[in-house]
């Protein structure tokens, strides 16, 4: 979803493939127009894959791909790889240009360890039919991703606004003054994983802790298992009806 304000522009997107591929798009419409770009990936691998454009303008997939695998796993490489090829060419062809990639170095580590610790609970919760897994277990495996409360911070000075988060998003419409909204990618909801970050920030009451389990369990044990990519599976939680419900209910924008 692109977002416009009066000097800026803000990308809201899922963590999908399409979604990188309209966002590798949308650069190539605005890189005339913007001098500073934030984009949500590790600070040295986007300093790394600079580098290797400069080295070669022509560089590939495979070219970068040993690069990559130091800062993320093969899951997310799929994801943003056409990304990592574009960063590599808009060194050559736009050289003032002011990349801000506003993540740490060690974030999509730390997101894998934390996707396997929520496998294994999804596991034992499916197992045990939810009665094995203790609320706040959830809780405290999410409570142990990196702190992105400076995030908006430190990206708000810029001209394009990568975001793929939904509470990200979310508090960016509310601190950046947006005025105009242009579909990317519709629509966009927070994934079951992501309720966890809201109930943290007190967005959700903790007695709803329970049916946010199941439905991480449904999303990583059923949709994401069963899907050839992470689009497929977002697609199956967009036509989960009973989902869509559940975050209306919880009175969370569906941005579309």
């Amino acid at each position: 979803m692109l977002v416009m304000t009066k000097d800026k522009l803000v990308v809201g997107m899922p963590f999908i493939e399409s979604a990188v591929h309209r966002v590798t798009e949308i650069l190539d419409s605005y890189l005339d127009h913007v001098e500073t770009i934030a984009l949500p990936l590790p600070r040295n691998l986007c300093y790394e894959i600079a580098l290797a454009g400069l080295r070669r303008s022509d560089a590939t997939y495979s070219d970068l791909n040993e690069i990559a695998l130091r800062y993320m796993g093969r899951a997310h490489l799929r994801v943003w790889r056409e990304l990592l090829v574009k960063i590599s060419q808009m060194v050559n062809q736009y050289p003032h240009k002011d990349l801000n990639c506003y993540l740490s170095d060690q974030s999509y580590i730390r997101s894998q360890e934390i996707g396997y610790r929520l496998a294994e609970l999804v596991l034992r919760y499916r197992i045990t039919g939810g009665r094995g897994v203790k609320p706040v277990e959830w809780i405290k495996i999410y409570r142990s991703r990196d702190d992105q409360t400076d995030i908006l911070k430190s990206v708000r000075s810029n001209d394009l606004i990568i975001l793929d988060e939904y509470k990200l998003f979310k508090n960016a419409l509310k601190t950046l003054k947006t005025h105009r909204k242009l579909l990317a990618k519709k629509p966009l909801i927070p994934t079951p994983v992501e309720l966890l970050d809201l109930l943290l920030d007190g967005e959700i009451p903790l007695d709803r802790i329970e049916d946010i389990a199941g439905f991480i369990a449904r999303y990583l044990g059923e949709y994401i298992v069963t899907s050839k990519n992470y689009d497929e599976a977002y697609q199956k939680l967009i036509r989960d009806r009973e989902y869509t419900d559940f975050i209306n209910d919880l009175d969370l924008n569906i941005y579309e």
